[in-house]
């Protein structure tokens, strides 16, 4: 997020840059600044000062920006980040997997605020979640987590329960796949999610077939 952060910084301010020095000859104010050196010189004192104005605008939204951390583990496994999970289907199709949700931040109750996660066609989840194309599952978080309206910055943590059926027979193919879970917001906040949000979550691996069948 640290590496986007600062890709998106050093394009606004070079496009502004570009901009503004096209616009506003600030060299000209001084005689002693060759003619050859003053587009450089316009160049190097418009990304100085819109450095430091992006940077003040990138601190503000950090002390107003909300955190939101997913950590996918299997049942009375641990909480880590840092573990992709393993999950296998069992003999009958089924499996289950749990979702640690914390929301931190100043959060509007009508706010737009989504998990997504993306599974492959052969798996369908068995709980009450709300289904898009291809695959594609929705949560709203607000409703997840019962978040009130609040001026003041404050954390909601609630534990989900996942359990998904394979459609395929487990006797006759082996399949694996990666989930993916991401984060939506309003579409008319998109431009300025990565200043608004900072999501972390890992991932999980499911499998079914061969060896890879267990009872759970």
């Amino acid at each position: 997020m640290k590496i986007k952060e600062e890709a998106i910084k050093a394009f606004i301010w070079t496009v502004i840059s570009y901009f503004l020095s096209s616009k506003f000859n600030f060299a000209e104010f001084f005689s002693f600044i060759p003619n050859d050196r003053k587009i450089e010189v316009n160049l190097l004192f418009y990304t100085a000062i819109m450095s430091i104005v992006i940077d003040l605008v990138f601190i503000f939204f950090s002390n107003i920006k909300n955190d939101i951390e997913i950590i996918v583990y299997k049942k009375n496994g641990e909480k880590n980040l840092n573990i992709n999970p393993n999950i296998i289907f069992s003999n009958t199709n089924v499996a289950e997997v749990f979702l640690n949700i914390t929301v931190t931040g100043k959060i509007k109750k009508n706010s737009e605020l989504k998990m997504i996660i993306s599974l492959p066609e052969w798996i369908e989840p068995q709980c009450n979640v709300q289904r898009r194309e291809n695959g594609i599952y929705e949560y709203n978080l607000i409703d997840i987590l019962g978040i009130p309206n609040s001026t003041q910055r404050v954390s909601y943590t609630q534990v989900e329960k996942f359990p998904m059926i394979a459609n395929i027979n487990s006797k006759t193919e082996m399949r694996e796949a990666d989930v993916k879970i991401s984060f939506e917001i309003e579409k008319k906040y998109n431009l300025f999610k990565c200043l608004l949000y900072n999501f972390k979550s890992n991932f999980f691996i499911v499998k079914i077939g061969g060896n890879s069948n267990a009872d759970n």
